[in-house]
């Protein structure tokens, strides 16, 4: 049954798309999976082969987070040759990075193999984002000179203008199923729901939705907005970062919750381990042991 308001629903996923002077950039991709887990990934930087993964505290008191990695949870690395590392959010509230010849999923007691966190069910989603996108440096990134079904496609009419040093921002929030029935259609016939932001904002956001099979569960509102930021070294790159989990607070009241991210690329940033499946250990032949 199509949604009341025709919202997009894409099996193959939907692409952020940057439009400016003439060029098409590709930022990011989200995709669902049968059981409505959702996956936030990005393929089209050049050097999306290496990447650094970690797990902070986020300290919700803070206007900003700057988090060192020495504060770090945990921090390992990553060859991504294929470029095929995405966050994944499932239904249950287990949040991790993924993808092939990663080490993800739980173990035999209950603990993330690879970098991963428990976080909010979709039962009860969280008010602010689900996740977000940082990228800096445009010009490190894929372009597609046509538009394609699936693209969610932001012009510089609908960002804010920002002064250089610049980054761009794509976030989401994942809505529940119910909240279809305020999905409409903009002057530009494209869906979108109105939300409000913690801090009070109205935000508008355009809606994507999942397969049929997994239409239960809900749909991701998705916002695109400029920010003002140095750049670091190299000059582009991108950072996924996730929703919060084992929300606490300190001793000294201040909100805390843990999260996870990916950085790409490495650059000279040091790992504590490695997130590749490693190889068995050689076995010796019985006959080669000796005694």
């Amino acid at each position: 049954m199509p949604d009341p308001a025709g919202s997009v629903r894409r099996t193959g996923g939907y692409v952020v798309v940057y439009a400016a002077e003439g060029t098409r950039y590709k930022l990011c991709r989200v995709f669902f999976g049968r059981d409505g887990s959702y996956y936030v990934t990005c393929p089209y930087h050049s050097a999306g082969e290496q990447a650094v993964v970690f797990k902070m505290t986020v300290n919700y008191a803070r206007q900003t987070q700057d988090i060192t990695f020495e504060e770090a949870l945990d921090v390992a690395a990553l060859d991504d040759p294929n470029r095929g590392i995405k966050l994944s959010h499932h239904p249950d509230g287990f949040i991790q990075f993924s993808g092939a010849g990663i080490e993800s999923g739980l173990d035999a007691n209950g603990n993330p193999r690879g970098i991963g966190i428990m976080s909010w069910a979709f039962a009860r989603p969280a008010a602010g984002p689900s996740f977000g996108v940082t990228i800096h440096g445009l010009d490190g990134f894929a372009t597609e000179p046509n538009e394609r079904d699936g693209d969610v496609t932001y012009t510089v009419d609908d960002v804010e203008p920002i002064s250089e040093p610049r980054i761009f921002v794509v976030e989401g929030y994942f809505l529940p199923a119910l909240w279809r029935r305020f999905v409409v259609r903009d002057e530009a016939n494209r869906p979108i729901i109105r939300i409000v932001h913690p801090t009070g904002a109205i935000l508008q956001l355009r809606a994507v939705s999942p397969p049929e099979a997994a239409e239960q569960y809900g749909f991701i509102g998705i916002e695109l907005y400029s920010d003002t930021k140095e750049l670091p070294d190299p000059d582009h790159g991108f950072i996924i970062s996730s929703s919060t989990g084992n929300i606490r607070r300190n001793e000294h009241g201040e909100l805390l919750g843990d999260a996870i991210a990916c950085t790409v690329p490495r650059a000279t940033l040091a790992a504590r381990r490695r997130l590749e499946h490693q190889p068995p250990p050689a076995q010796h032949d019985a006959g080669e042991a000796g005694g």
